[in-house]
């Protein structure tokens, strides 16, 4: 699962467009790469269904491999797939493909971004499942490559200078995860990289010597990671580079990094925090759910002001990562299951969120709303595209939290574990998920309604293939609120396993 998808790089190079062959023959590469990506998916969903069945059961949930790699540095390739990553491995198996088949239309480059993509989903499938320090650091870092030149080459008008500064942010969190990994390291005896190895609160008492005094291992460690994690999620106050990489960014590289990267970022911190530093994670939970609430609100004014559905969706990502923090920092079980799920579910609205935004941004060539004027890109597009606006409603209502969707289990478990040890951090997420709705409602009343601007270019509807890459994400965001069982039921051990360690 985590391999294939290089080989759907290595077929960009083999089944390319020869010279003189007609664009209409040289789809292979385009087979190619949505083949291997299905086809690491379908695997990955196979994977989940067996853990599932293990749960069931009542077995020791998890599927692993371990292969030595390093073996002198005790490096080794250790994979696992358990409650807690199960959701994020089902998500991926899910946005990679169908952001591929978004890109099918594509003349300019498509090869390369095809193989960018592939590479992203291997990548993303190894951070989520690594066990190993080390072999998550690789996959880790190879994670910024991709993103960097999606947007460097197919970007806006902007897009190096966007580039630029994503690669110089994430290359400071890399180095600082990387003294984390280190200082973990030579912290045991003997010295190891598994996971499995350093929990159970193994770290606690050990202290590391520096400037001729000592301080906590996992005080220190845990400090690193926080803020190596700031500056690859986009948290309050240093969002900046998160915003302008989404102004830049193709919708399917914002997809990829939105409905792909942040959530799987934020399942390696709870993973991390968790299963390396409970205590240091317990001290400080207080001050990380004041930033998550804080991060709620920051977001969801920052919608309501916004004119642009780039900026409006990078506030909408501000405010859920805020939401799911105050998930994961509660130290609540209720809260933790409700976390992960909202990561799932987040994932797959935010995607077909900017996935419509991609299609009416290729017809209406504009990305502007909450104007007036010459200047309203966009109004009345529902008389044009009914299909489009059913379909947009129901995604934003995910994302909304409304009942019947998948956004609404999330929210209701995250309420319910904060409530339960900061209420009033959970009041502060009530008015921010209030200005978040006003916000959203605006931006779709300003596009799907009104009056179409005149001699603004027909929109149309939703064709075949628009259909066959949005329906499915709205197809699973409903079933995710009808029936959530079988997915809560795979999380919930794993989070109260974790629990176990602070409690």
């Amino acid at each position: 699962m985590i391999l294939l998808p290089l080989l759907g790089v290595a077929g960009q190079i083999l089944f390319g467009k020869p010279r003189g062959v007609k664009a209409k023959d040289s789809a292979l590469h385009r087979l190619v790469a949505i083949g291997t990506s299905i086809f690491a998916g379908i695997i990955g969903v196979v994977l989940v269904v067996r853990l599932y069945a293990q749960v069931g059961a009542g077995g020791a949930a998890g599927i692993s491999e371990h292969l030595d790699w390093v073996g002198a540095f005790a490096i080794s390739y250790a994979v696992r797939i358990d409650g807690l990553n199960a959701l994020l491995v089902l998500l991926i198996s899910v946005v990679f493909p169908v952001l591929l088949v978004s890109e099918w239309g594509r003349e300019r480059g498509a090869r390369g971004l095809n193989g960018l993509f592939l590479c992203l989903q291997s990548s993303l499938y190894g951070i989520v499942c690594a066990q190993d320090l080390f072999l998550l650091f690789f996959f880790w870092t190879l994670s910024a490559l991709p993103i960097y030149f999606l947007v460097s080459i197919w970007g806006g008008e902007e897009r190096e200078r966007a580039g630029f500064r994503y690669m110089m942010t994430a290359s400071v969190g890399n180095a600082l995860l990387f003294c984390a990994i280190m200082v973990v390291y030579y912290a045991v005896d003997p010295n190891t990289f598994l996971l499995d190895q350093l929990s159970d609160g193994r770290l606690s008492g050990i202290r590391f010597g520096f400037l001729g005094g000592s301080v906590p291992v996992a005080s220190l460690a845990f400090t690193l990671l926080c803020l190596s994690m700031v500056l690859r999620v986009p948290v309050w106050p240093l969002h900046g580079w998160f915003s302008y990489l989404m102004t830049q960014a193709p919708p399917s590289v914002s997809v990829a990094l939105c409905g792909g990267f942040i959530p799987a970022a934020i399942y390696l911190f709870v993973r991390l925090s968790y299963g390396l530093f409970p205590f240091s994670l317990s001290d400080l939970s207080p001050a990380l759910v004041a930033i998550g609430a804080f991060n709620v609100v920051i977001g969801a004014v920052g919608a309501v002001a916004q004119r642009d559905f780039r900026m409006f969706v990078a506030s909408l990502c501000v405010t859920h990562t805020g939401l799911i923090l105050v998930g994961v920092s509660s130290l609540d079980a209720v809260g933790v299951v409700g976390a992960v799920f909202q990561l799932f579910a987040f994932g797959l609205g935010v995607s077909g969120l900017m996935l419509f935004f991609g299609i009416l941004r290729d017809r209406a060539k504009s990305s502007g709303f909450n104007l007036d004027g010459p200047e309203a890109g966009y109004g009345g597009v529902a008389s044009e595209a009914p299909v489009m606006a059913v379909v947009t409603a129901l995604i934003v209502a995910s994302l909304l939290g409304f009942p019947g969707f998948g956004g609404f289990i999330g929210n209701a478990l995250i309420f319910m574990g904060g409530y339960s040890v900061h209420p009033g951090a959970v009041l502060i997420l009530g008015i921010g998920s209030l200005l978040l709705t006003l916000a959203t409602f605006s931006v779709y009343m300003r596009i799907f309604l009104g009056k179409y601007p005149e001699g603004a270019k027909s929109t149309g509807d939703l064709v075949i293939r628009e259909r066959g890459f949005l329906l499915p994400l709205v197809f699973l965001l409903v079933l995710l609120g009808v029936y959530p069982k079988p997915l809560l039921d795979m999380v919930r051990p794993s989070v109260e396993a974790l629990l176990q360690l602070i409690h």
